[in-house]
């Protein structure tokens, strides 16, 4: 064969080698060869351009540990960001400046896998190709949204829902480990921010919410736009402005109502009344499907790209990502490994946040696992039924992925009969579910417990500690197998595994919950008091000497209902305290556990408590909320911001695409009666857009 010019097909990829006595190669999918025989040498393909150099993460622990390693997950995180962004600047000027030149289009850099992602005209494909520093070209692959597919209706339990009690979760809230100081994600339809069992755990701002269609040139958006959907989408698709379907890009929404479902599995509903697994953690969100449902590999790239360090920091990231969604390619490894996105889920792996993945609804049969559930790496769940069986619908292995050593899937959860959270508008809030969409959020909710309990664990640890102590429920009887994986997730016993194995140091004390952030909240409502328990995990009593706040605001929170201070506990033996603040403003503490050991076990706690804000018209209030910019985003043209007469810790920004003029106006007694003198604001207010008639207002 010569070395000028060669083309073979191997395993459904096509090799092109260029006309140089270099031995480098591109490979171009099989989707892709079929896109560009379709567009002809005149149309237009949205492709993905993997670039040759990539950052070997691993190979960078091995030279420098201090740098990756290590249970620093920001620190590490920072340094994978840091590696993976300089890697992409050096790289691809060239080939951006190229498709500039080449009349592309809608050019996007994806720095966390090293690609750049553009609608290119077809006739560029073959240019490409000749590039030596170019790996492969990739079809921008087209993903359609899960449908919501509702079960047969049941009634809410009194107490906790059948399929929470299954996996154990009640076993540990009752020991105060309810998910506090976790943070959930789901990459999904959007989710509903105004259900009121999902708002107040929203972590709030720009940093909580990621949606690339509120972009110009991707107008649809939410269903609450002041355009109909349908217009939005007719515009959309003709490619036309559409300003008006635009809404605030920092306003969590959700037209279609899966990821609103997947949402409340993870953290629905209370303490007392709940139906998601971690009703005690935060969670943020990125809308990668547009109101049509559908998305391409891009966005998605671009939403976990975003996860990496939300608002610009690695501090921002979750530590549980959900993923419900699949190509519809069943029995297939989709698109091709390697891929784009294979490389992005492995560089979110490795800095430290999991990621879970539903195996698919293309089952009963075997071999019918969905992408990107079957990649090497991917803990994929597969759903039962309120009597643990496989529910028939769900995906089994092997894994189309050749490469995949794990089994397929790792493990099963409840995902028929599932009751949780839907949009509020049209309504009704809730629904009862079905598909192995809304098994994937019991493991991210079971992760986020015990991320709660123990906030150094690692993804492997996790995953490994619920594949280890899962129950094998099923034929064949041994484990892992093609139906069940590992068996039915049991988060008590992963609790009990990971104090047990060694894995993590344990100390003598254990508080339940590890950390916790009482969040944004506002004093018109009742001030969140957290329970928090403590456990002698050493086989002698031990005696608890006191327990106080200490810290930067230390004095600013209250400990009562002390079962704990001068007690002696057994071993294994718990006792428990509230904490509550009482004072406005921004917290930074720690309670500080004496048991007679040096140095003390200590707790961190955070959080906002903050004064309400007030949305008048014609003199009346309409609503109050906690943050300023809430009240903003809910006004209509001619409204007024109102504040009490105090000082505010937050930095607006007013932009509005409806252009409105609102006025801000500051010093309000409690009932937002009268203004009686000035308000603070230490922080910024910008206005980007709109009219603002600002009065008694002191900005420091």
């Amino acid at each position: 064969m010569s070395k000028r010019s060669c083309a073979a097909v191997l395993f459904g990829i096509l090799i092109i080698c260029a006309a140089s006595g270099l031995s480098y190669a591109v490979v171009i999918t099989p989707d892709l060869r079929q896109a560009l025989q379709s567009a002809g040498p005149a149309g237009d393909v949205s492709v993905i351009i993997n670039l040759a150099y990539r950052v070997d993460l691993k190979k960078i622990a091995a030279i420098a540990p201090d740098r990756i390693a290590g249970s620093d997950k920001v620190r590490k995180r920072d340094a994978i960001i840091k590696a993976l962004r300089e890697k992409a600047s050096l790289t691809q000027k060239s080939i951006r400046a190229l498709l500039q030149n080449r009349g592309a289009k809608k050019i996007k850099p994806l720095w966390i896998t090293n690609s750049v992602a553009a609608t290119v005209p077809a006739s560029v494909i073959s240019e490409l190709m000749s590039l030596p520093e170019i790996e492969s070209i990739e079809l921008d692959a087209v993903v359609q949204a899960s449908p919501v597919i509702p079960a047969a209706a049941v009634t809410p339990s009194a107490g906790y829902e059948w399929n929470i009690s299954t996996i154990n979760a009640p076993v540990l809230w009752g020991v105060g480990i309810n998910g506090p100081g976790a943070v959930v994600a789901n990459l999904d339809t959007g989710v509903d921010v105004s259900h009121p069992d999902l708002q107040n755990k929203w972590r709030g701002g720009s940093d909580s919410w990621y949606n690339p269609y509120a972009d110009p040139a991707n107008c649809c958006y939410c269903s609450n736009a002041p355009l109909p959907l349908t217009t939005c989408l007719t515009n959309c698709v003709a490619a036309t402005a559409c300003t008006s379907c635009e809404l605030s890009a920092t306003t969590p929404c959700d037209n279609n109502g899966h990821g609103t479902g997947t949402m409340g599995v993870m953290v629905g509903g209370s303490a007392t009344d709940a139906y998601g697994v971690a009703p005690g953690a935060q969670w943020i969100a990125a809308k990668i499907f547009n109101d049509a449902g559908t998305t391409d590999e891009s966005k998605i790239i671009l939403a976990m790209q975003w996860l990496l360090a939300p608002g610009g920091n690695a501090a921002n990231a979750p530590d549980i990502v959900n993923n419900s969604w699949g190509f519809n390619a069943p029995g297939q490894c989709f698109p091709a490994l390697p891929n784009a996105l294979e490389v992005a889920i492995q560089n979110v792996q490795a800095s430290g946040i999991a990621m879970v993945f539903s195996a698919g609804n293309k089952g009963p049969n075997p071999s019918t696992s969905v992408s990107p559930a079957n990649y090497p790496g991917s803990f994929a769940v597969g759903a039962t039924d309120g009597s643990n069986l496989i529910a028939w619908f769900s995906s089994r292995g092997p894994s189309a992925c050749l490469d995949r050593t794990a089994s397929f899937p790792n493990v099963v959860a409840p995902g028929l009969g599932i009751y949780t959270s839907a949009p509020v508008s049209p309504g009704p809030s809730y629904v009862t579910v079905q598909g192995t969409s809304f098994s994937a959020p019991h493991v991210a909710g079971a992760e986020a417990l015990l991320i709660s309990a123990f906030p150094t664990l690692t993804p492997d640890l996790v995953e490994t500690a619920l594949e280890q102590t899962a129950v094998n429920i099923g034929a064949p009887a041994s484990v892992p197998n093609i139906t069940y994986g590992y068996g039915l997730i049991d988060v008590n016993g992963a609790l009990s595994y990971l104090t047990s194995h060694g894995e993590i140091s344990i100390p003598e004390i254990v508080g339940y919950p590890a950390s916790f952030d009482y969040g944004t909240v506002d004093t018109s409502s009742p001030l969140i008091s957290q329970t928090f328990t403590i456990t002698n995990r050493s086989a002698a009593s031990i005696t608890v000497n006191s327990i106080t706040v200490t810290g930067l605001n230390g004095r600013d929170f209250l400990i009562s209902s002390n079962t704990c201070s001068g007690y002696s506990l057994a071993p294994l033996a718990s006792c428990t305290f509230i904490v509550t603040p009482t004072s406005t403003g921004p917290k930074i503490a720690d309670i500080s556990i004496n048991y007679g050991s040096s140095p003390a076990y200590n707790v961190p706690l955070s959080g906002n408590i903050t004064t309400p804000v007030a949305r008048v018209q014609s003199s009346t209030v309409i609503a109050t909320y906690s943050l300023i910019q809430t009240a903003y985003n809910k006004c209509a043209g001619g409204e007024i911001v109102g504040m009490q007469a105090t000082t505010y810790y937050e930095s607006p920004n007013f932009n509005s695409p409806l252009n409105i003029s609102v006025s801000l106006q500051g010093g309000y007694d409690a009932s937002f009666g009268y203004q009686y003198g000035f308000t603070t604001l230490q922080g910024s207010l910008t206005i980007s857009s709109g009219t603002v008639t600002v009065g008694n207002l002191i900005l420091q």
